[in-house]
This record gives structure tokens, C-alpha cells and sequence, in this order.
């Protein structure tokens, strides 16, 4: 090559292509974030505005301006500012579907009845709103107030209807986390989407590209040969020089430069974005890839037999390297005839075929230490006498039934290349095709071989492939169907895992989001008392406990208030029940108060509420010994969806009552579901379905652990611009450092060379020192752009320091070998001042 076309590859080696970067991946997985960081944000954030709790007049059970404020000091949030008013008074038609001015966002009756009338003077109890005639909004507020009416709270009613109001009419954002999952889950499935795309895109361009550059290098070092090549070619004597050597050397030589003409084109379509993924790009690939395959071959063969041609010291190896696959098929074939019948072949058949492959081997040795032209000439005959007893082998035992099989190719080298270049008959071995022939009727007619036929094509395992099979791939695949096969079943089996993880997970998330209670008691806490107050035969406090799931969600103190049924309730029997009596609403929940206040020891000063850890159970005793629990009296308001806690059936009049000799048992029972009530309290129904949550969740994690697979699979591709990391990066980046100030002195160096050092009768001796230096610069140059393309993961291998370490090597003498050429340019200068007057 001239030395213009190796500056030009000099310069060019490092030409890296940047192969992009996802950015509609990237843009998508910061959208993807952000929106769930939205969606983390509206599903736990808290309300900043209040509600605003106004009183008017005396509604009654203890509810007034101030002991509200005092029962609830800290402000109640909401998502929205409301006035909250309180009245004695009953609702309107008009004021509860907002047809009039209400003066306030909310208005709670602190009325438990409706009053009857005629249509136009009906006046009902519960809530009505300015904004909206929700009848479900209605229903939540009035209905907390009046739940909290029957265990005993006044002001806490009015405080727990409204922090109701504020939950239900919250205008904030949107709180269900099924819309936030879902958005997240299409926004990874984007992103992940995107970033595959751009994935498989950049894997097949920094493939396409490294077989480039592994051409390259092919072809840098076929370069760097062919002028050992001619040096060789020249000195051997026309008379030893074979027509096939000859025909070899110039299609070496002209297929070498015209490929390096065509490289600049192929590099420039593999670099280029727009056209570097084209199929016509790719045929380019493939048509310089398999080109510098050949040429390597070809190259290879022309040094073997320039070696024989020339007399050089190592032709011995290269008659070795054609005479090992006949001796191996002879030997084989050997074997074979000895499990043979006696009256098969003579002895002096047998002796003959030893006789013969000995030949061979004797003609080989002395070819290695003779001269060119004689040492070919008597191998080749040596072969084929061979040829001819491996014949007459084959025919005679093809006139034998099942004789006549297929011979398998044997995966050998390919050797024609050499043989052309030595002048030998024939692309192939005809004695290695008659071998194999016989072999393959002398196991089809003899049986196998344990030595040959372990692995034959009828008993080899799948998937084995010989080194023929594996060329017989496209020149452009670099992978077989198994290597697909396998990354097929990791992606699968990774899939899978990540499913699995991922429905755990999901599983947990969903169970803590929704939480729903259930009917089993789940508390940690027991009863802290049980006091009895009031006589009552059958009740003690062994018994109820004897019968008592003691599970509760906090320490309480349980007061079980004993009275006498008639004197407080004045019931009347059912006609349809011996289990239930019929109690006035108004009466059972004046006896719910009038017990209430029998216990001031365990009311708040200022409210007259219970404290949090008291509860007070009425048990009212009926002159046959049954027993009924009217309510509960608790110091907890009951808020939220769980209608256990302080369910409003105080305000029908039907009350169970216990059966001759259970009073404990229906004692014990009414504690559990006071325990349940509490296990329940405060819980919010927010109409999501379980299972669509779950599997969102696990989907969106699903699909959040492969898009993370894959940032980390693309950190792995990118990683090859990273060169400081992975082992020998930092021996790679001086070697490239040098090569750089190598090729910045190449002009210096052909200056130097050529006409400093050149002159006179050195010239063409120096021309081809300076050849041969500028292609190992090439070669050089391919190397390291080669092994910086590595991604970090193949910078971890024991191989990649060993190139690195032999690319160092090659610097150094590069770099020895200029300091030289500078340091004589700079004695011969030198000298020669002063010369000629000068």
C-alpha cells in the first residue's frame, strides 16, 4: 500500500461511530418518574386547608360552641376551607337538595327523628349541602353523627360528622391509586418499549461494527505480511516458483489493495446513522468481512508455502500440517480392518496400507529437510500411492452387502489454498476423500469404533456442531441458533422471576393500601379491667372470661354497668320472637345517657366525654335472668366505613335479647364485637377492586424490573467509551496515547527514512523498513480501536489483558524503532556539517 493510503487508515483507526444515545427512552422514563412522583405525592399527601365548626343555640347532650372547640382543639384539615353549622333545628326539603342559601357549606340537624307532616311542613334530620345533593355525601355525614350520638358523644358527634364532611366533599387530588399504578405501569411499558428499540438498534450497530473493525484488523495484518510475502516470492527462483504459487500471490496482492480501496467506503456506511442498519450496508459487511476471511487464508497458505518454495527453516511444519489428516484417516482405517474376518484382506494387503501411510510420513520428514522442488514431488507421490491401496480397500469392501454407504466429510482444515500454493494436484485431498470412503464402509460393514465413533453423527449430542457446521453459517452471523435459544430462556426465566418477585410484592402493597378489616380479632392488647358494677345473678367476671376472645386493638378499661331492663327501657315483648323485645328509640338512648352519667369518674371535665381508654357496657337485666346490651358507651368516636363501631340501630326499636342461662356468653359476645368495632374504627372504603390493584402492581413492577434490566444491560453497552474502568484500561489508554504521538510523526518518519537515511543504494532497503513500519501502525491502530469498542464486561476476561499487553509490545517497538530512525537522522545530520565549505 502507498504510504498516503496508510496515513489515511492511520487517521481513520480511531473513527469510532457514537451509536446515539435513547433519548425518547430517556425523556420517557423522566416522564414516567415524575408522574409517579405525582402519584406518591396525591395518594400520601395531607389536606393544609380547615373546617370551620359553628354552633348555633343549644342543641342539647352537652354539644355547645365551647365544649366543641374544647373536645377537638387541634384544627380539622380538609381538602377544600368549609363552615361546618350546627342546629337544633330540623332540615327543609329546600335546604337538603340546596335550594336555598344555607350560609354555610355544610349544616348538620342534631335531630335524630324526622318530624311528620303534611308534605309542604315535613322536616327531616341528618345534613344538608350547599354545593351538592349527594344523598350518599348526606348520608355519611348524618349517619356519623348519629352513630356517635349512641356511644355516648355529644361534642366528639359533632367533631366525627365533621371530619366526615371534610374527607367526602374534599376536592384534592386525584387519591386512588389504581389511576396512579396504572399511568406508571403504561409509562414503564413506554419507556421499556423505547429503550428495547433502541437496545436491539445499538447491539446490531456496535455488532456490525466490530466485525468491521475484526476485518480490518484482518486485513492490517495480511498488509503487514505481504511484504514478507514479496520479500520471499522475489528470492525464490522462478523454476520453484509452482503456477498455483504464482497465481496465489498476485490475487493476494491485487485482492489486498482493492479491498483496502473499498474499506474507506464500508467504514464510512458503518459509521454513518442513517445508513450503518441498511441491508445494503450489511452486504457491504459481509462482503469485506468475508473477503479479509479469505485473504487471511490465502495469506496464511502463501507464507506455508513460501517457507517450502524458499528453503526457510520451518517448511518441515507445513508438509506436518497437510500430512496429519491422511494419517489420521489411514490410522483410522487401520484400526478398522483389524476387527476384520481373516479372509477379508491378505496380510500383504495389511502390510502394504502400513507400508504405504509410512511412505508418506518418511516422504514428509525428508521433504521438511530437502530441497523445494524434489520434496513436493515426492510427497505428492507418496500420497498417491496411498490413494491407491485406500481404493483398492474401498472397492473390495463395497462387494459386500450394505457396502455402499455415504462417506462423512471429516472436519479438517481447509487445505486447498496451500496445496495450490506448493503445487499439488487437486482444491482437496483425493486421498483424503478415498480414506474417508473406506472408513465409512468399514464401520457400516464391521461395526463401531469405541476411539472413532463415541460421537458419531448417529449417537453425538445435540447441539453439537463441527467447526464445517459452523461455517456454514451466513458470513455475517456471528451467533448460532443455540446462543439465541439460550437468551431466549434467560429473558424468559428472568421474566418469570421478576413476576414471581413482583406478585409478592404486589400482594403486600395491596394488602396494606386497602386493608380491609376482617371478622377475625387481630389485636395484641387485652383487656386492661373488667369491673362489674350492679348486682346481677350469672354474671361474673370468670365467666365472661371464660367465654371472652381477649383480643384488643389498645389497652381499654371495661365497665359493665348493670341495670334493671323495666326501669330503664320499659320494653315491650315481641309477638313474633322470645329472643327480642320492642324499646322506644328515645328511651334506649336516654338509658344510654342516664348510665353515662352515673360514671363522672370517668368523663373529661370540660366535655363530659369519656376518656379515650374507658368504655361503659349497659347490661340490663330482665326479671327472668336474660340479659340485652342496648349499646356501647365508648371513649373513641367511630369514624370512617366500619359500621361496627356505634352502628346507628339504636334509632330502630327492635333490642336481642339473651336466652335463659347465656347472659355471660351474650356478654362475652357483645365485648368481641366491641373489640371488632374497634379493630375497624376509622377505616375508609375506597372502592378499588383488590384484584385489579394486584395485578396493576405486578404488572407495573413486573415491567419496572426488566426496563431496570435493561439500563443495566445498556450501561454494559456503553460502557466501552468508559475506558478507564475494566482491568488494563489504564495500559490501554498509554498505548493508544503513543500511537497517537506515533502517527502524528509519521510524516517525520518517511522524511527521515526515505530521504535522509534512503539515499543512495539504501533506498529501496529503507523504503521497506518504512512499508513495513506504517502497516504495523495500521495494524496497530486496528488493534486498539478494536479493543476500546470491548464493552466493560468483556474487559473483565484474562483474554482482553493479553491483547492489551501484546498491543503494548507492538507499541514499543514501533516506538523503538522511530526513536532510532530519529537518532541516526540526527547523527548523519550532524556529520554532515561542515561538509563542502558549509
Amino acid at each position: 500500500m502507498s504510504a498516503a493510503v496508510t496515513g489515511r487508515l492511520v487517521r481513520a483507526g480511531d473513527s469510532r461511530p457514537h451509536f446515539g444515545f435513547p433519548w425518547l427512552a430517556l425523556v420517557l422514563g423522566v416522564a414516567t418518574l415524575i408522574f409517579a412522583g405525582f402519584g406518591w405525592h396525591a395518594v400520601t399527601a395531607e389536606s393544609e386547608a380547615q373546617v370551620r365548626i359553628v354552633v348555633e343555640g343549644s342543641p342539647g347532650h352537652g354539644i355547645s360552641q365551647s365544649t366543641v372547640d374544647a373536645a377537638h382543639p387541634d384544627p380539622i384539615r380538609s381538602w377544600k376551607p368549609l363552615t361546618f353549622k350546627v342546629t337544633a333545628d330540623h332540615l327543609s326539603s329546600d335546604q337538603q337538595h340546596g335550594r336555598t342559601d344555607l350560609g354555610a357549606d355544610v349544616v348538620l340537624s342534631t335531630q335524630w327523628k324526622n318530624a311528620e307532616g303534611t308534605p309542604n311542613e315535613r322536616r327531616f334530620t341528618g345534613a344538608a349541602l350547599r354545593s351538592s345533593d349527594d344523598f350518599d355525601d348526606r348520608f355519611a355525614i348524618g349517619n356519623t353523627y348519629l352513630n356517635n350520638l349512641g356511644l355516648g358523644h355529644g361534642p366528639l358527634a359533632v367533631v366525627a360528622a365533621a371530619e366526615t364532611a371534610a374527607d367526602v366533599l374534599g376536592d384534592g387530588p386525584i387519591r386512588t391509586p389504581v389511576f396512579w399504578v396504572a399511568g406508571t405501569g403504561l409509562g414503564i411499558l413506554l419507556t421499556g418499549t423505547a429503550l428495547a428499540f433502541s437496545l436491539r438498534r445499538r447491539r446490531h450497530w456496535e455488532r456490525r461494527y466490530r466485525r468491521l473493525a475484526t476485518a480490518q484488523r484482518r486485513l492490517a495484518r495480511v498488509a503487514l505480511d505481504l511484504e514478507a510475502l514479496e520479500v520471499t516470492y522475489r528470492t525464490t527462483p522462478e523454476r520453484r516458483r509452482p503456477a498455483g504459487y504464482t497465481v496465489a500471490w498476485r490475487t493476494l496482492r491485487d485482492s489486498t489493495l482493492e479491498l483496502a480501496r473499498t474499506e474507506a467506503g464500508v467504514a464510512t456506511a458503518v459509521r454513518d446513522p442513517q445508513t450503518a442498519l441498511s441491508t445494503q450496508t450489511g452486504g457491504l459487511v459481509d462482503l469485506f468481512e468475508a473477503s479479509a476471511r479469505e485473504l487471511t487464508t490465502l495469506a496464511d497458505a502463501l507464507l506455508a508455502a513460501g517457507a517450502v518454495h524458499g528453503n526457510l527453516s520451518r517448511r518441515g511444519a507445513v508438509f506436518e500440517r497437510i500430512t496429519a489428516p491422511l494419517n489420521d484417516a489411514a490410522r483410522e482405517l487401520i484400526i478398522r480392518l483389524e476387527a476384520a474376518p481373516a479372509n477379508v484382506f491378505s496380510a500383504k494387503t495389511m502390510d502394504d496400507l502400513r507400508g504405504r501411510l509410512r511412505a508418506l510420513l518418511e516422504a514428509s520428514a525428508r521433504s521438511g529437510r530437502g530441497t523445494a522442488g524434489s520434496g513436493v514431488e515426492a510427497w505428492a507421490e507418496a500420497e498417491r500411492s496411498l490413494e491407491g491401496i485406500a481404493r483398492h480397500i474401498a472397492d473390495v469392501l463395497r462387494r459386500y452387502p450394505h457396502g455402499k454407504v455415504r462417506a462423512r466429510r471429516r472436519d479438517t482444515e481447509d487445505l486447498s489454498g496451500l496445496r495450490e500454493s506448493l503445487g499439488l494436484p487437486g482444491e482437496a485431498s483425493l486421498a483424503l476423500t478415498v480414506l474417508d470412503e473406506a472408513n465409512a464402509v468399514a464401520r457400516a460393514l464391521l461395526g463401531d469404533v469405541e476411539a472413532y465413533d463415541a460421537l458419531s453423527p448417529a449417537r453425538r449430542p445435540r447441539g453439537h456442531r463441527g467447526r464445517r457446521g459452523l461455517r456454514r453459517l451466513h458470513p455475517g452471523s456471528h451467533g448460532t441458533p443455540a446462543t439465541g435459544r439460550r437468551a431466549t430462556i434467560w429473558w424468559l426465566s428472568g421474566t418469570a422471576v421478576a413476576l414471581v418477585v413482583s406478585a409478592i410484592a404486589a400482594g403486600l402493597v395491596t394488602g396494606t393500601v386497602l386493608g380491609r378489616p376482617g371478622w377475625e380479632l387481630t389485636g395484641t392488647d387485652h383487656l386492661r379491667s373488667l369491673t362489674i358494677d350492679g348486682q346481677a345473678e350469672g354474671i361474673t367476671e370468670e365467666g365472661i372470661r371464660r367465654y371472652l376472645e381477649d383480643q384488643f386493638p389498645r389497652p381499654i378499661d371495661v365497665t359493665l354497668a348493670v341495670r334493671d331492663a323495666e326501669q330503664y327501657l320499659q320494653p315491650t315483648p315481641r309477638a313474633d320472637s322470645d329472643l327480642g323485645v320492642e324499646v322506644d328509640p328515645a328511651r334506649r338512648l336516654e338509658a344510654l345517657w342516664r348510665v353515662k352519667g352515673q360514671f363522672p369518674r370517668l368523663l373529661e371535665p370540660v366535655t363530659d366525654e369519656l376518656r379515650p381508654d374507658q368504655v361503659i357496657v349497659p347490661v340490663m337485666v330482665f326479671d327472668d335472668g336474660r340479659v340485652a346490651v342496648p349499646g356501647q358507651l365508648t371513649g373513641a368516636t367511630a369514624l370512617g366505613d366500619g359500621r361496627r363501631l356505634g352502628a346507628s340501630n339504636w334509632t330502630f326499636p327492635n333490642l336481642y335479647v339473651s336466652s335463659s342461662g347465656t347472659a355471660e356468653v351474650h356478654v362475652a359476645n357483645g365485648l368481641e364485637d366491641l373489640a371488632r368495632g374497634l379493630q375497624a374504627n376509622g377505616f375508609r372504603d375506597q372502592n378499588v377492586s383488590g384484584a385489579l390493584l394486584f395485578w396493576l402492581l405486578t404488572v407495573t413492577l413486573t415491567l419496572g424490573l426488566l426496563t431496570a434490566a435493561q439500563v443495566v444491560r445498556f450501561g454494559g453497552l456503553i460502557s466501552a467509551r468508559l475506558g478507564r474502568f475494566g482491568r488494563g484500561g489504564a495500559a490501554l489508554r498509554r498505548a493508544r496515547a503513543d500511537l497517537d504521538q506515533l502517527a502524528l510523526g509519521l510524516d517525520d518518519s518517511r522524511l527521515n527514512t526515505v530521504a535522509v537515511l534512503g539515499a543512495g543504494a539504501a533506498s529501496s532497503s529503507a523504503e521497506a523498513d518504512q512499508r513495513l513500519f506504517e502497516r504495523a501502525l495500521v495494524m496497530a491502530w486496528r488493534e486498539a480501536a478494536d479493543l476500546a469498542a470491548l464493552p466493560l464486561a468483556a474487559r473483565l476476561s484474562q483474554h482482553y489483558v493479553d491483547r492489551v499487553t501484546r498491543l503494548q509490545r507492538l507499541v514499543a517497538t514501533l516506538g523503538g524503532r522511530d526513536a532510532d530512525v530519529h537518532r541516526r537522522t540526527e547523527a548523519l545530520m550532524e556529520a554532515t556539517r561542515g561538509v563542502g565549505g558549509r
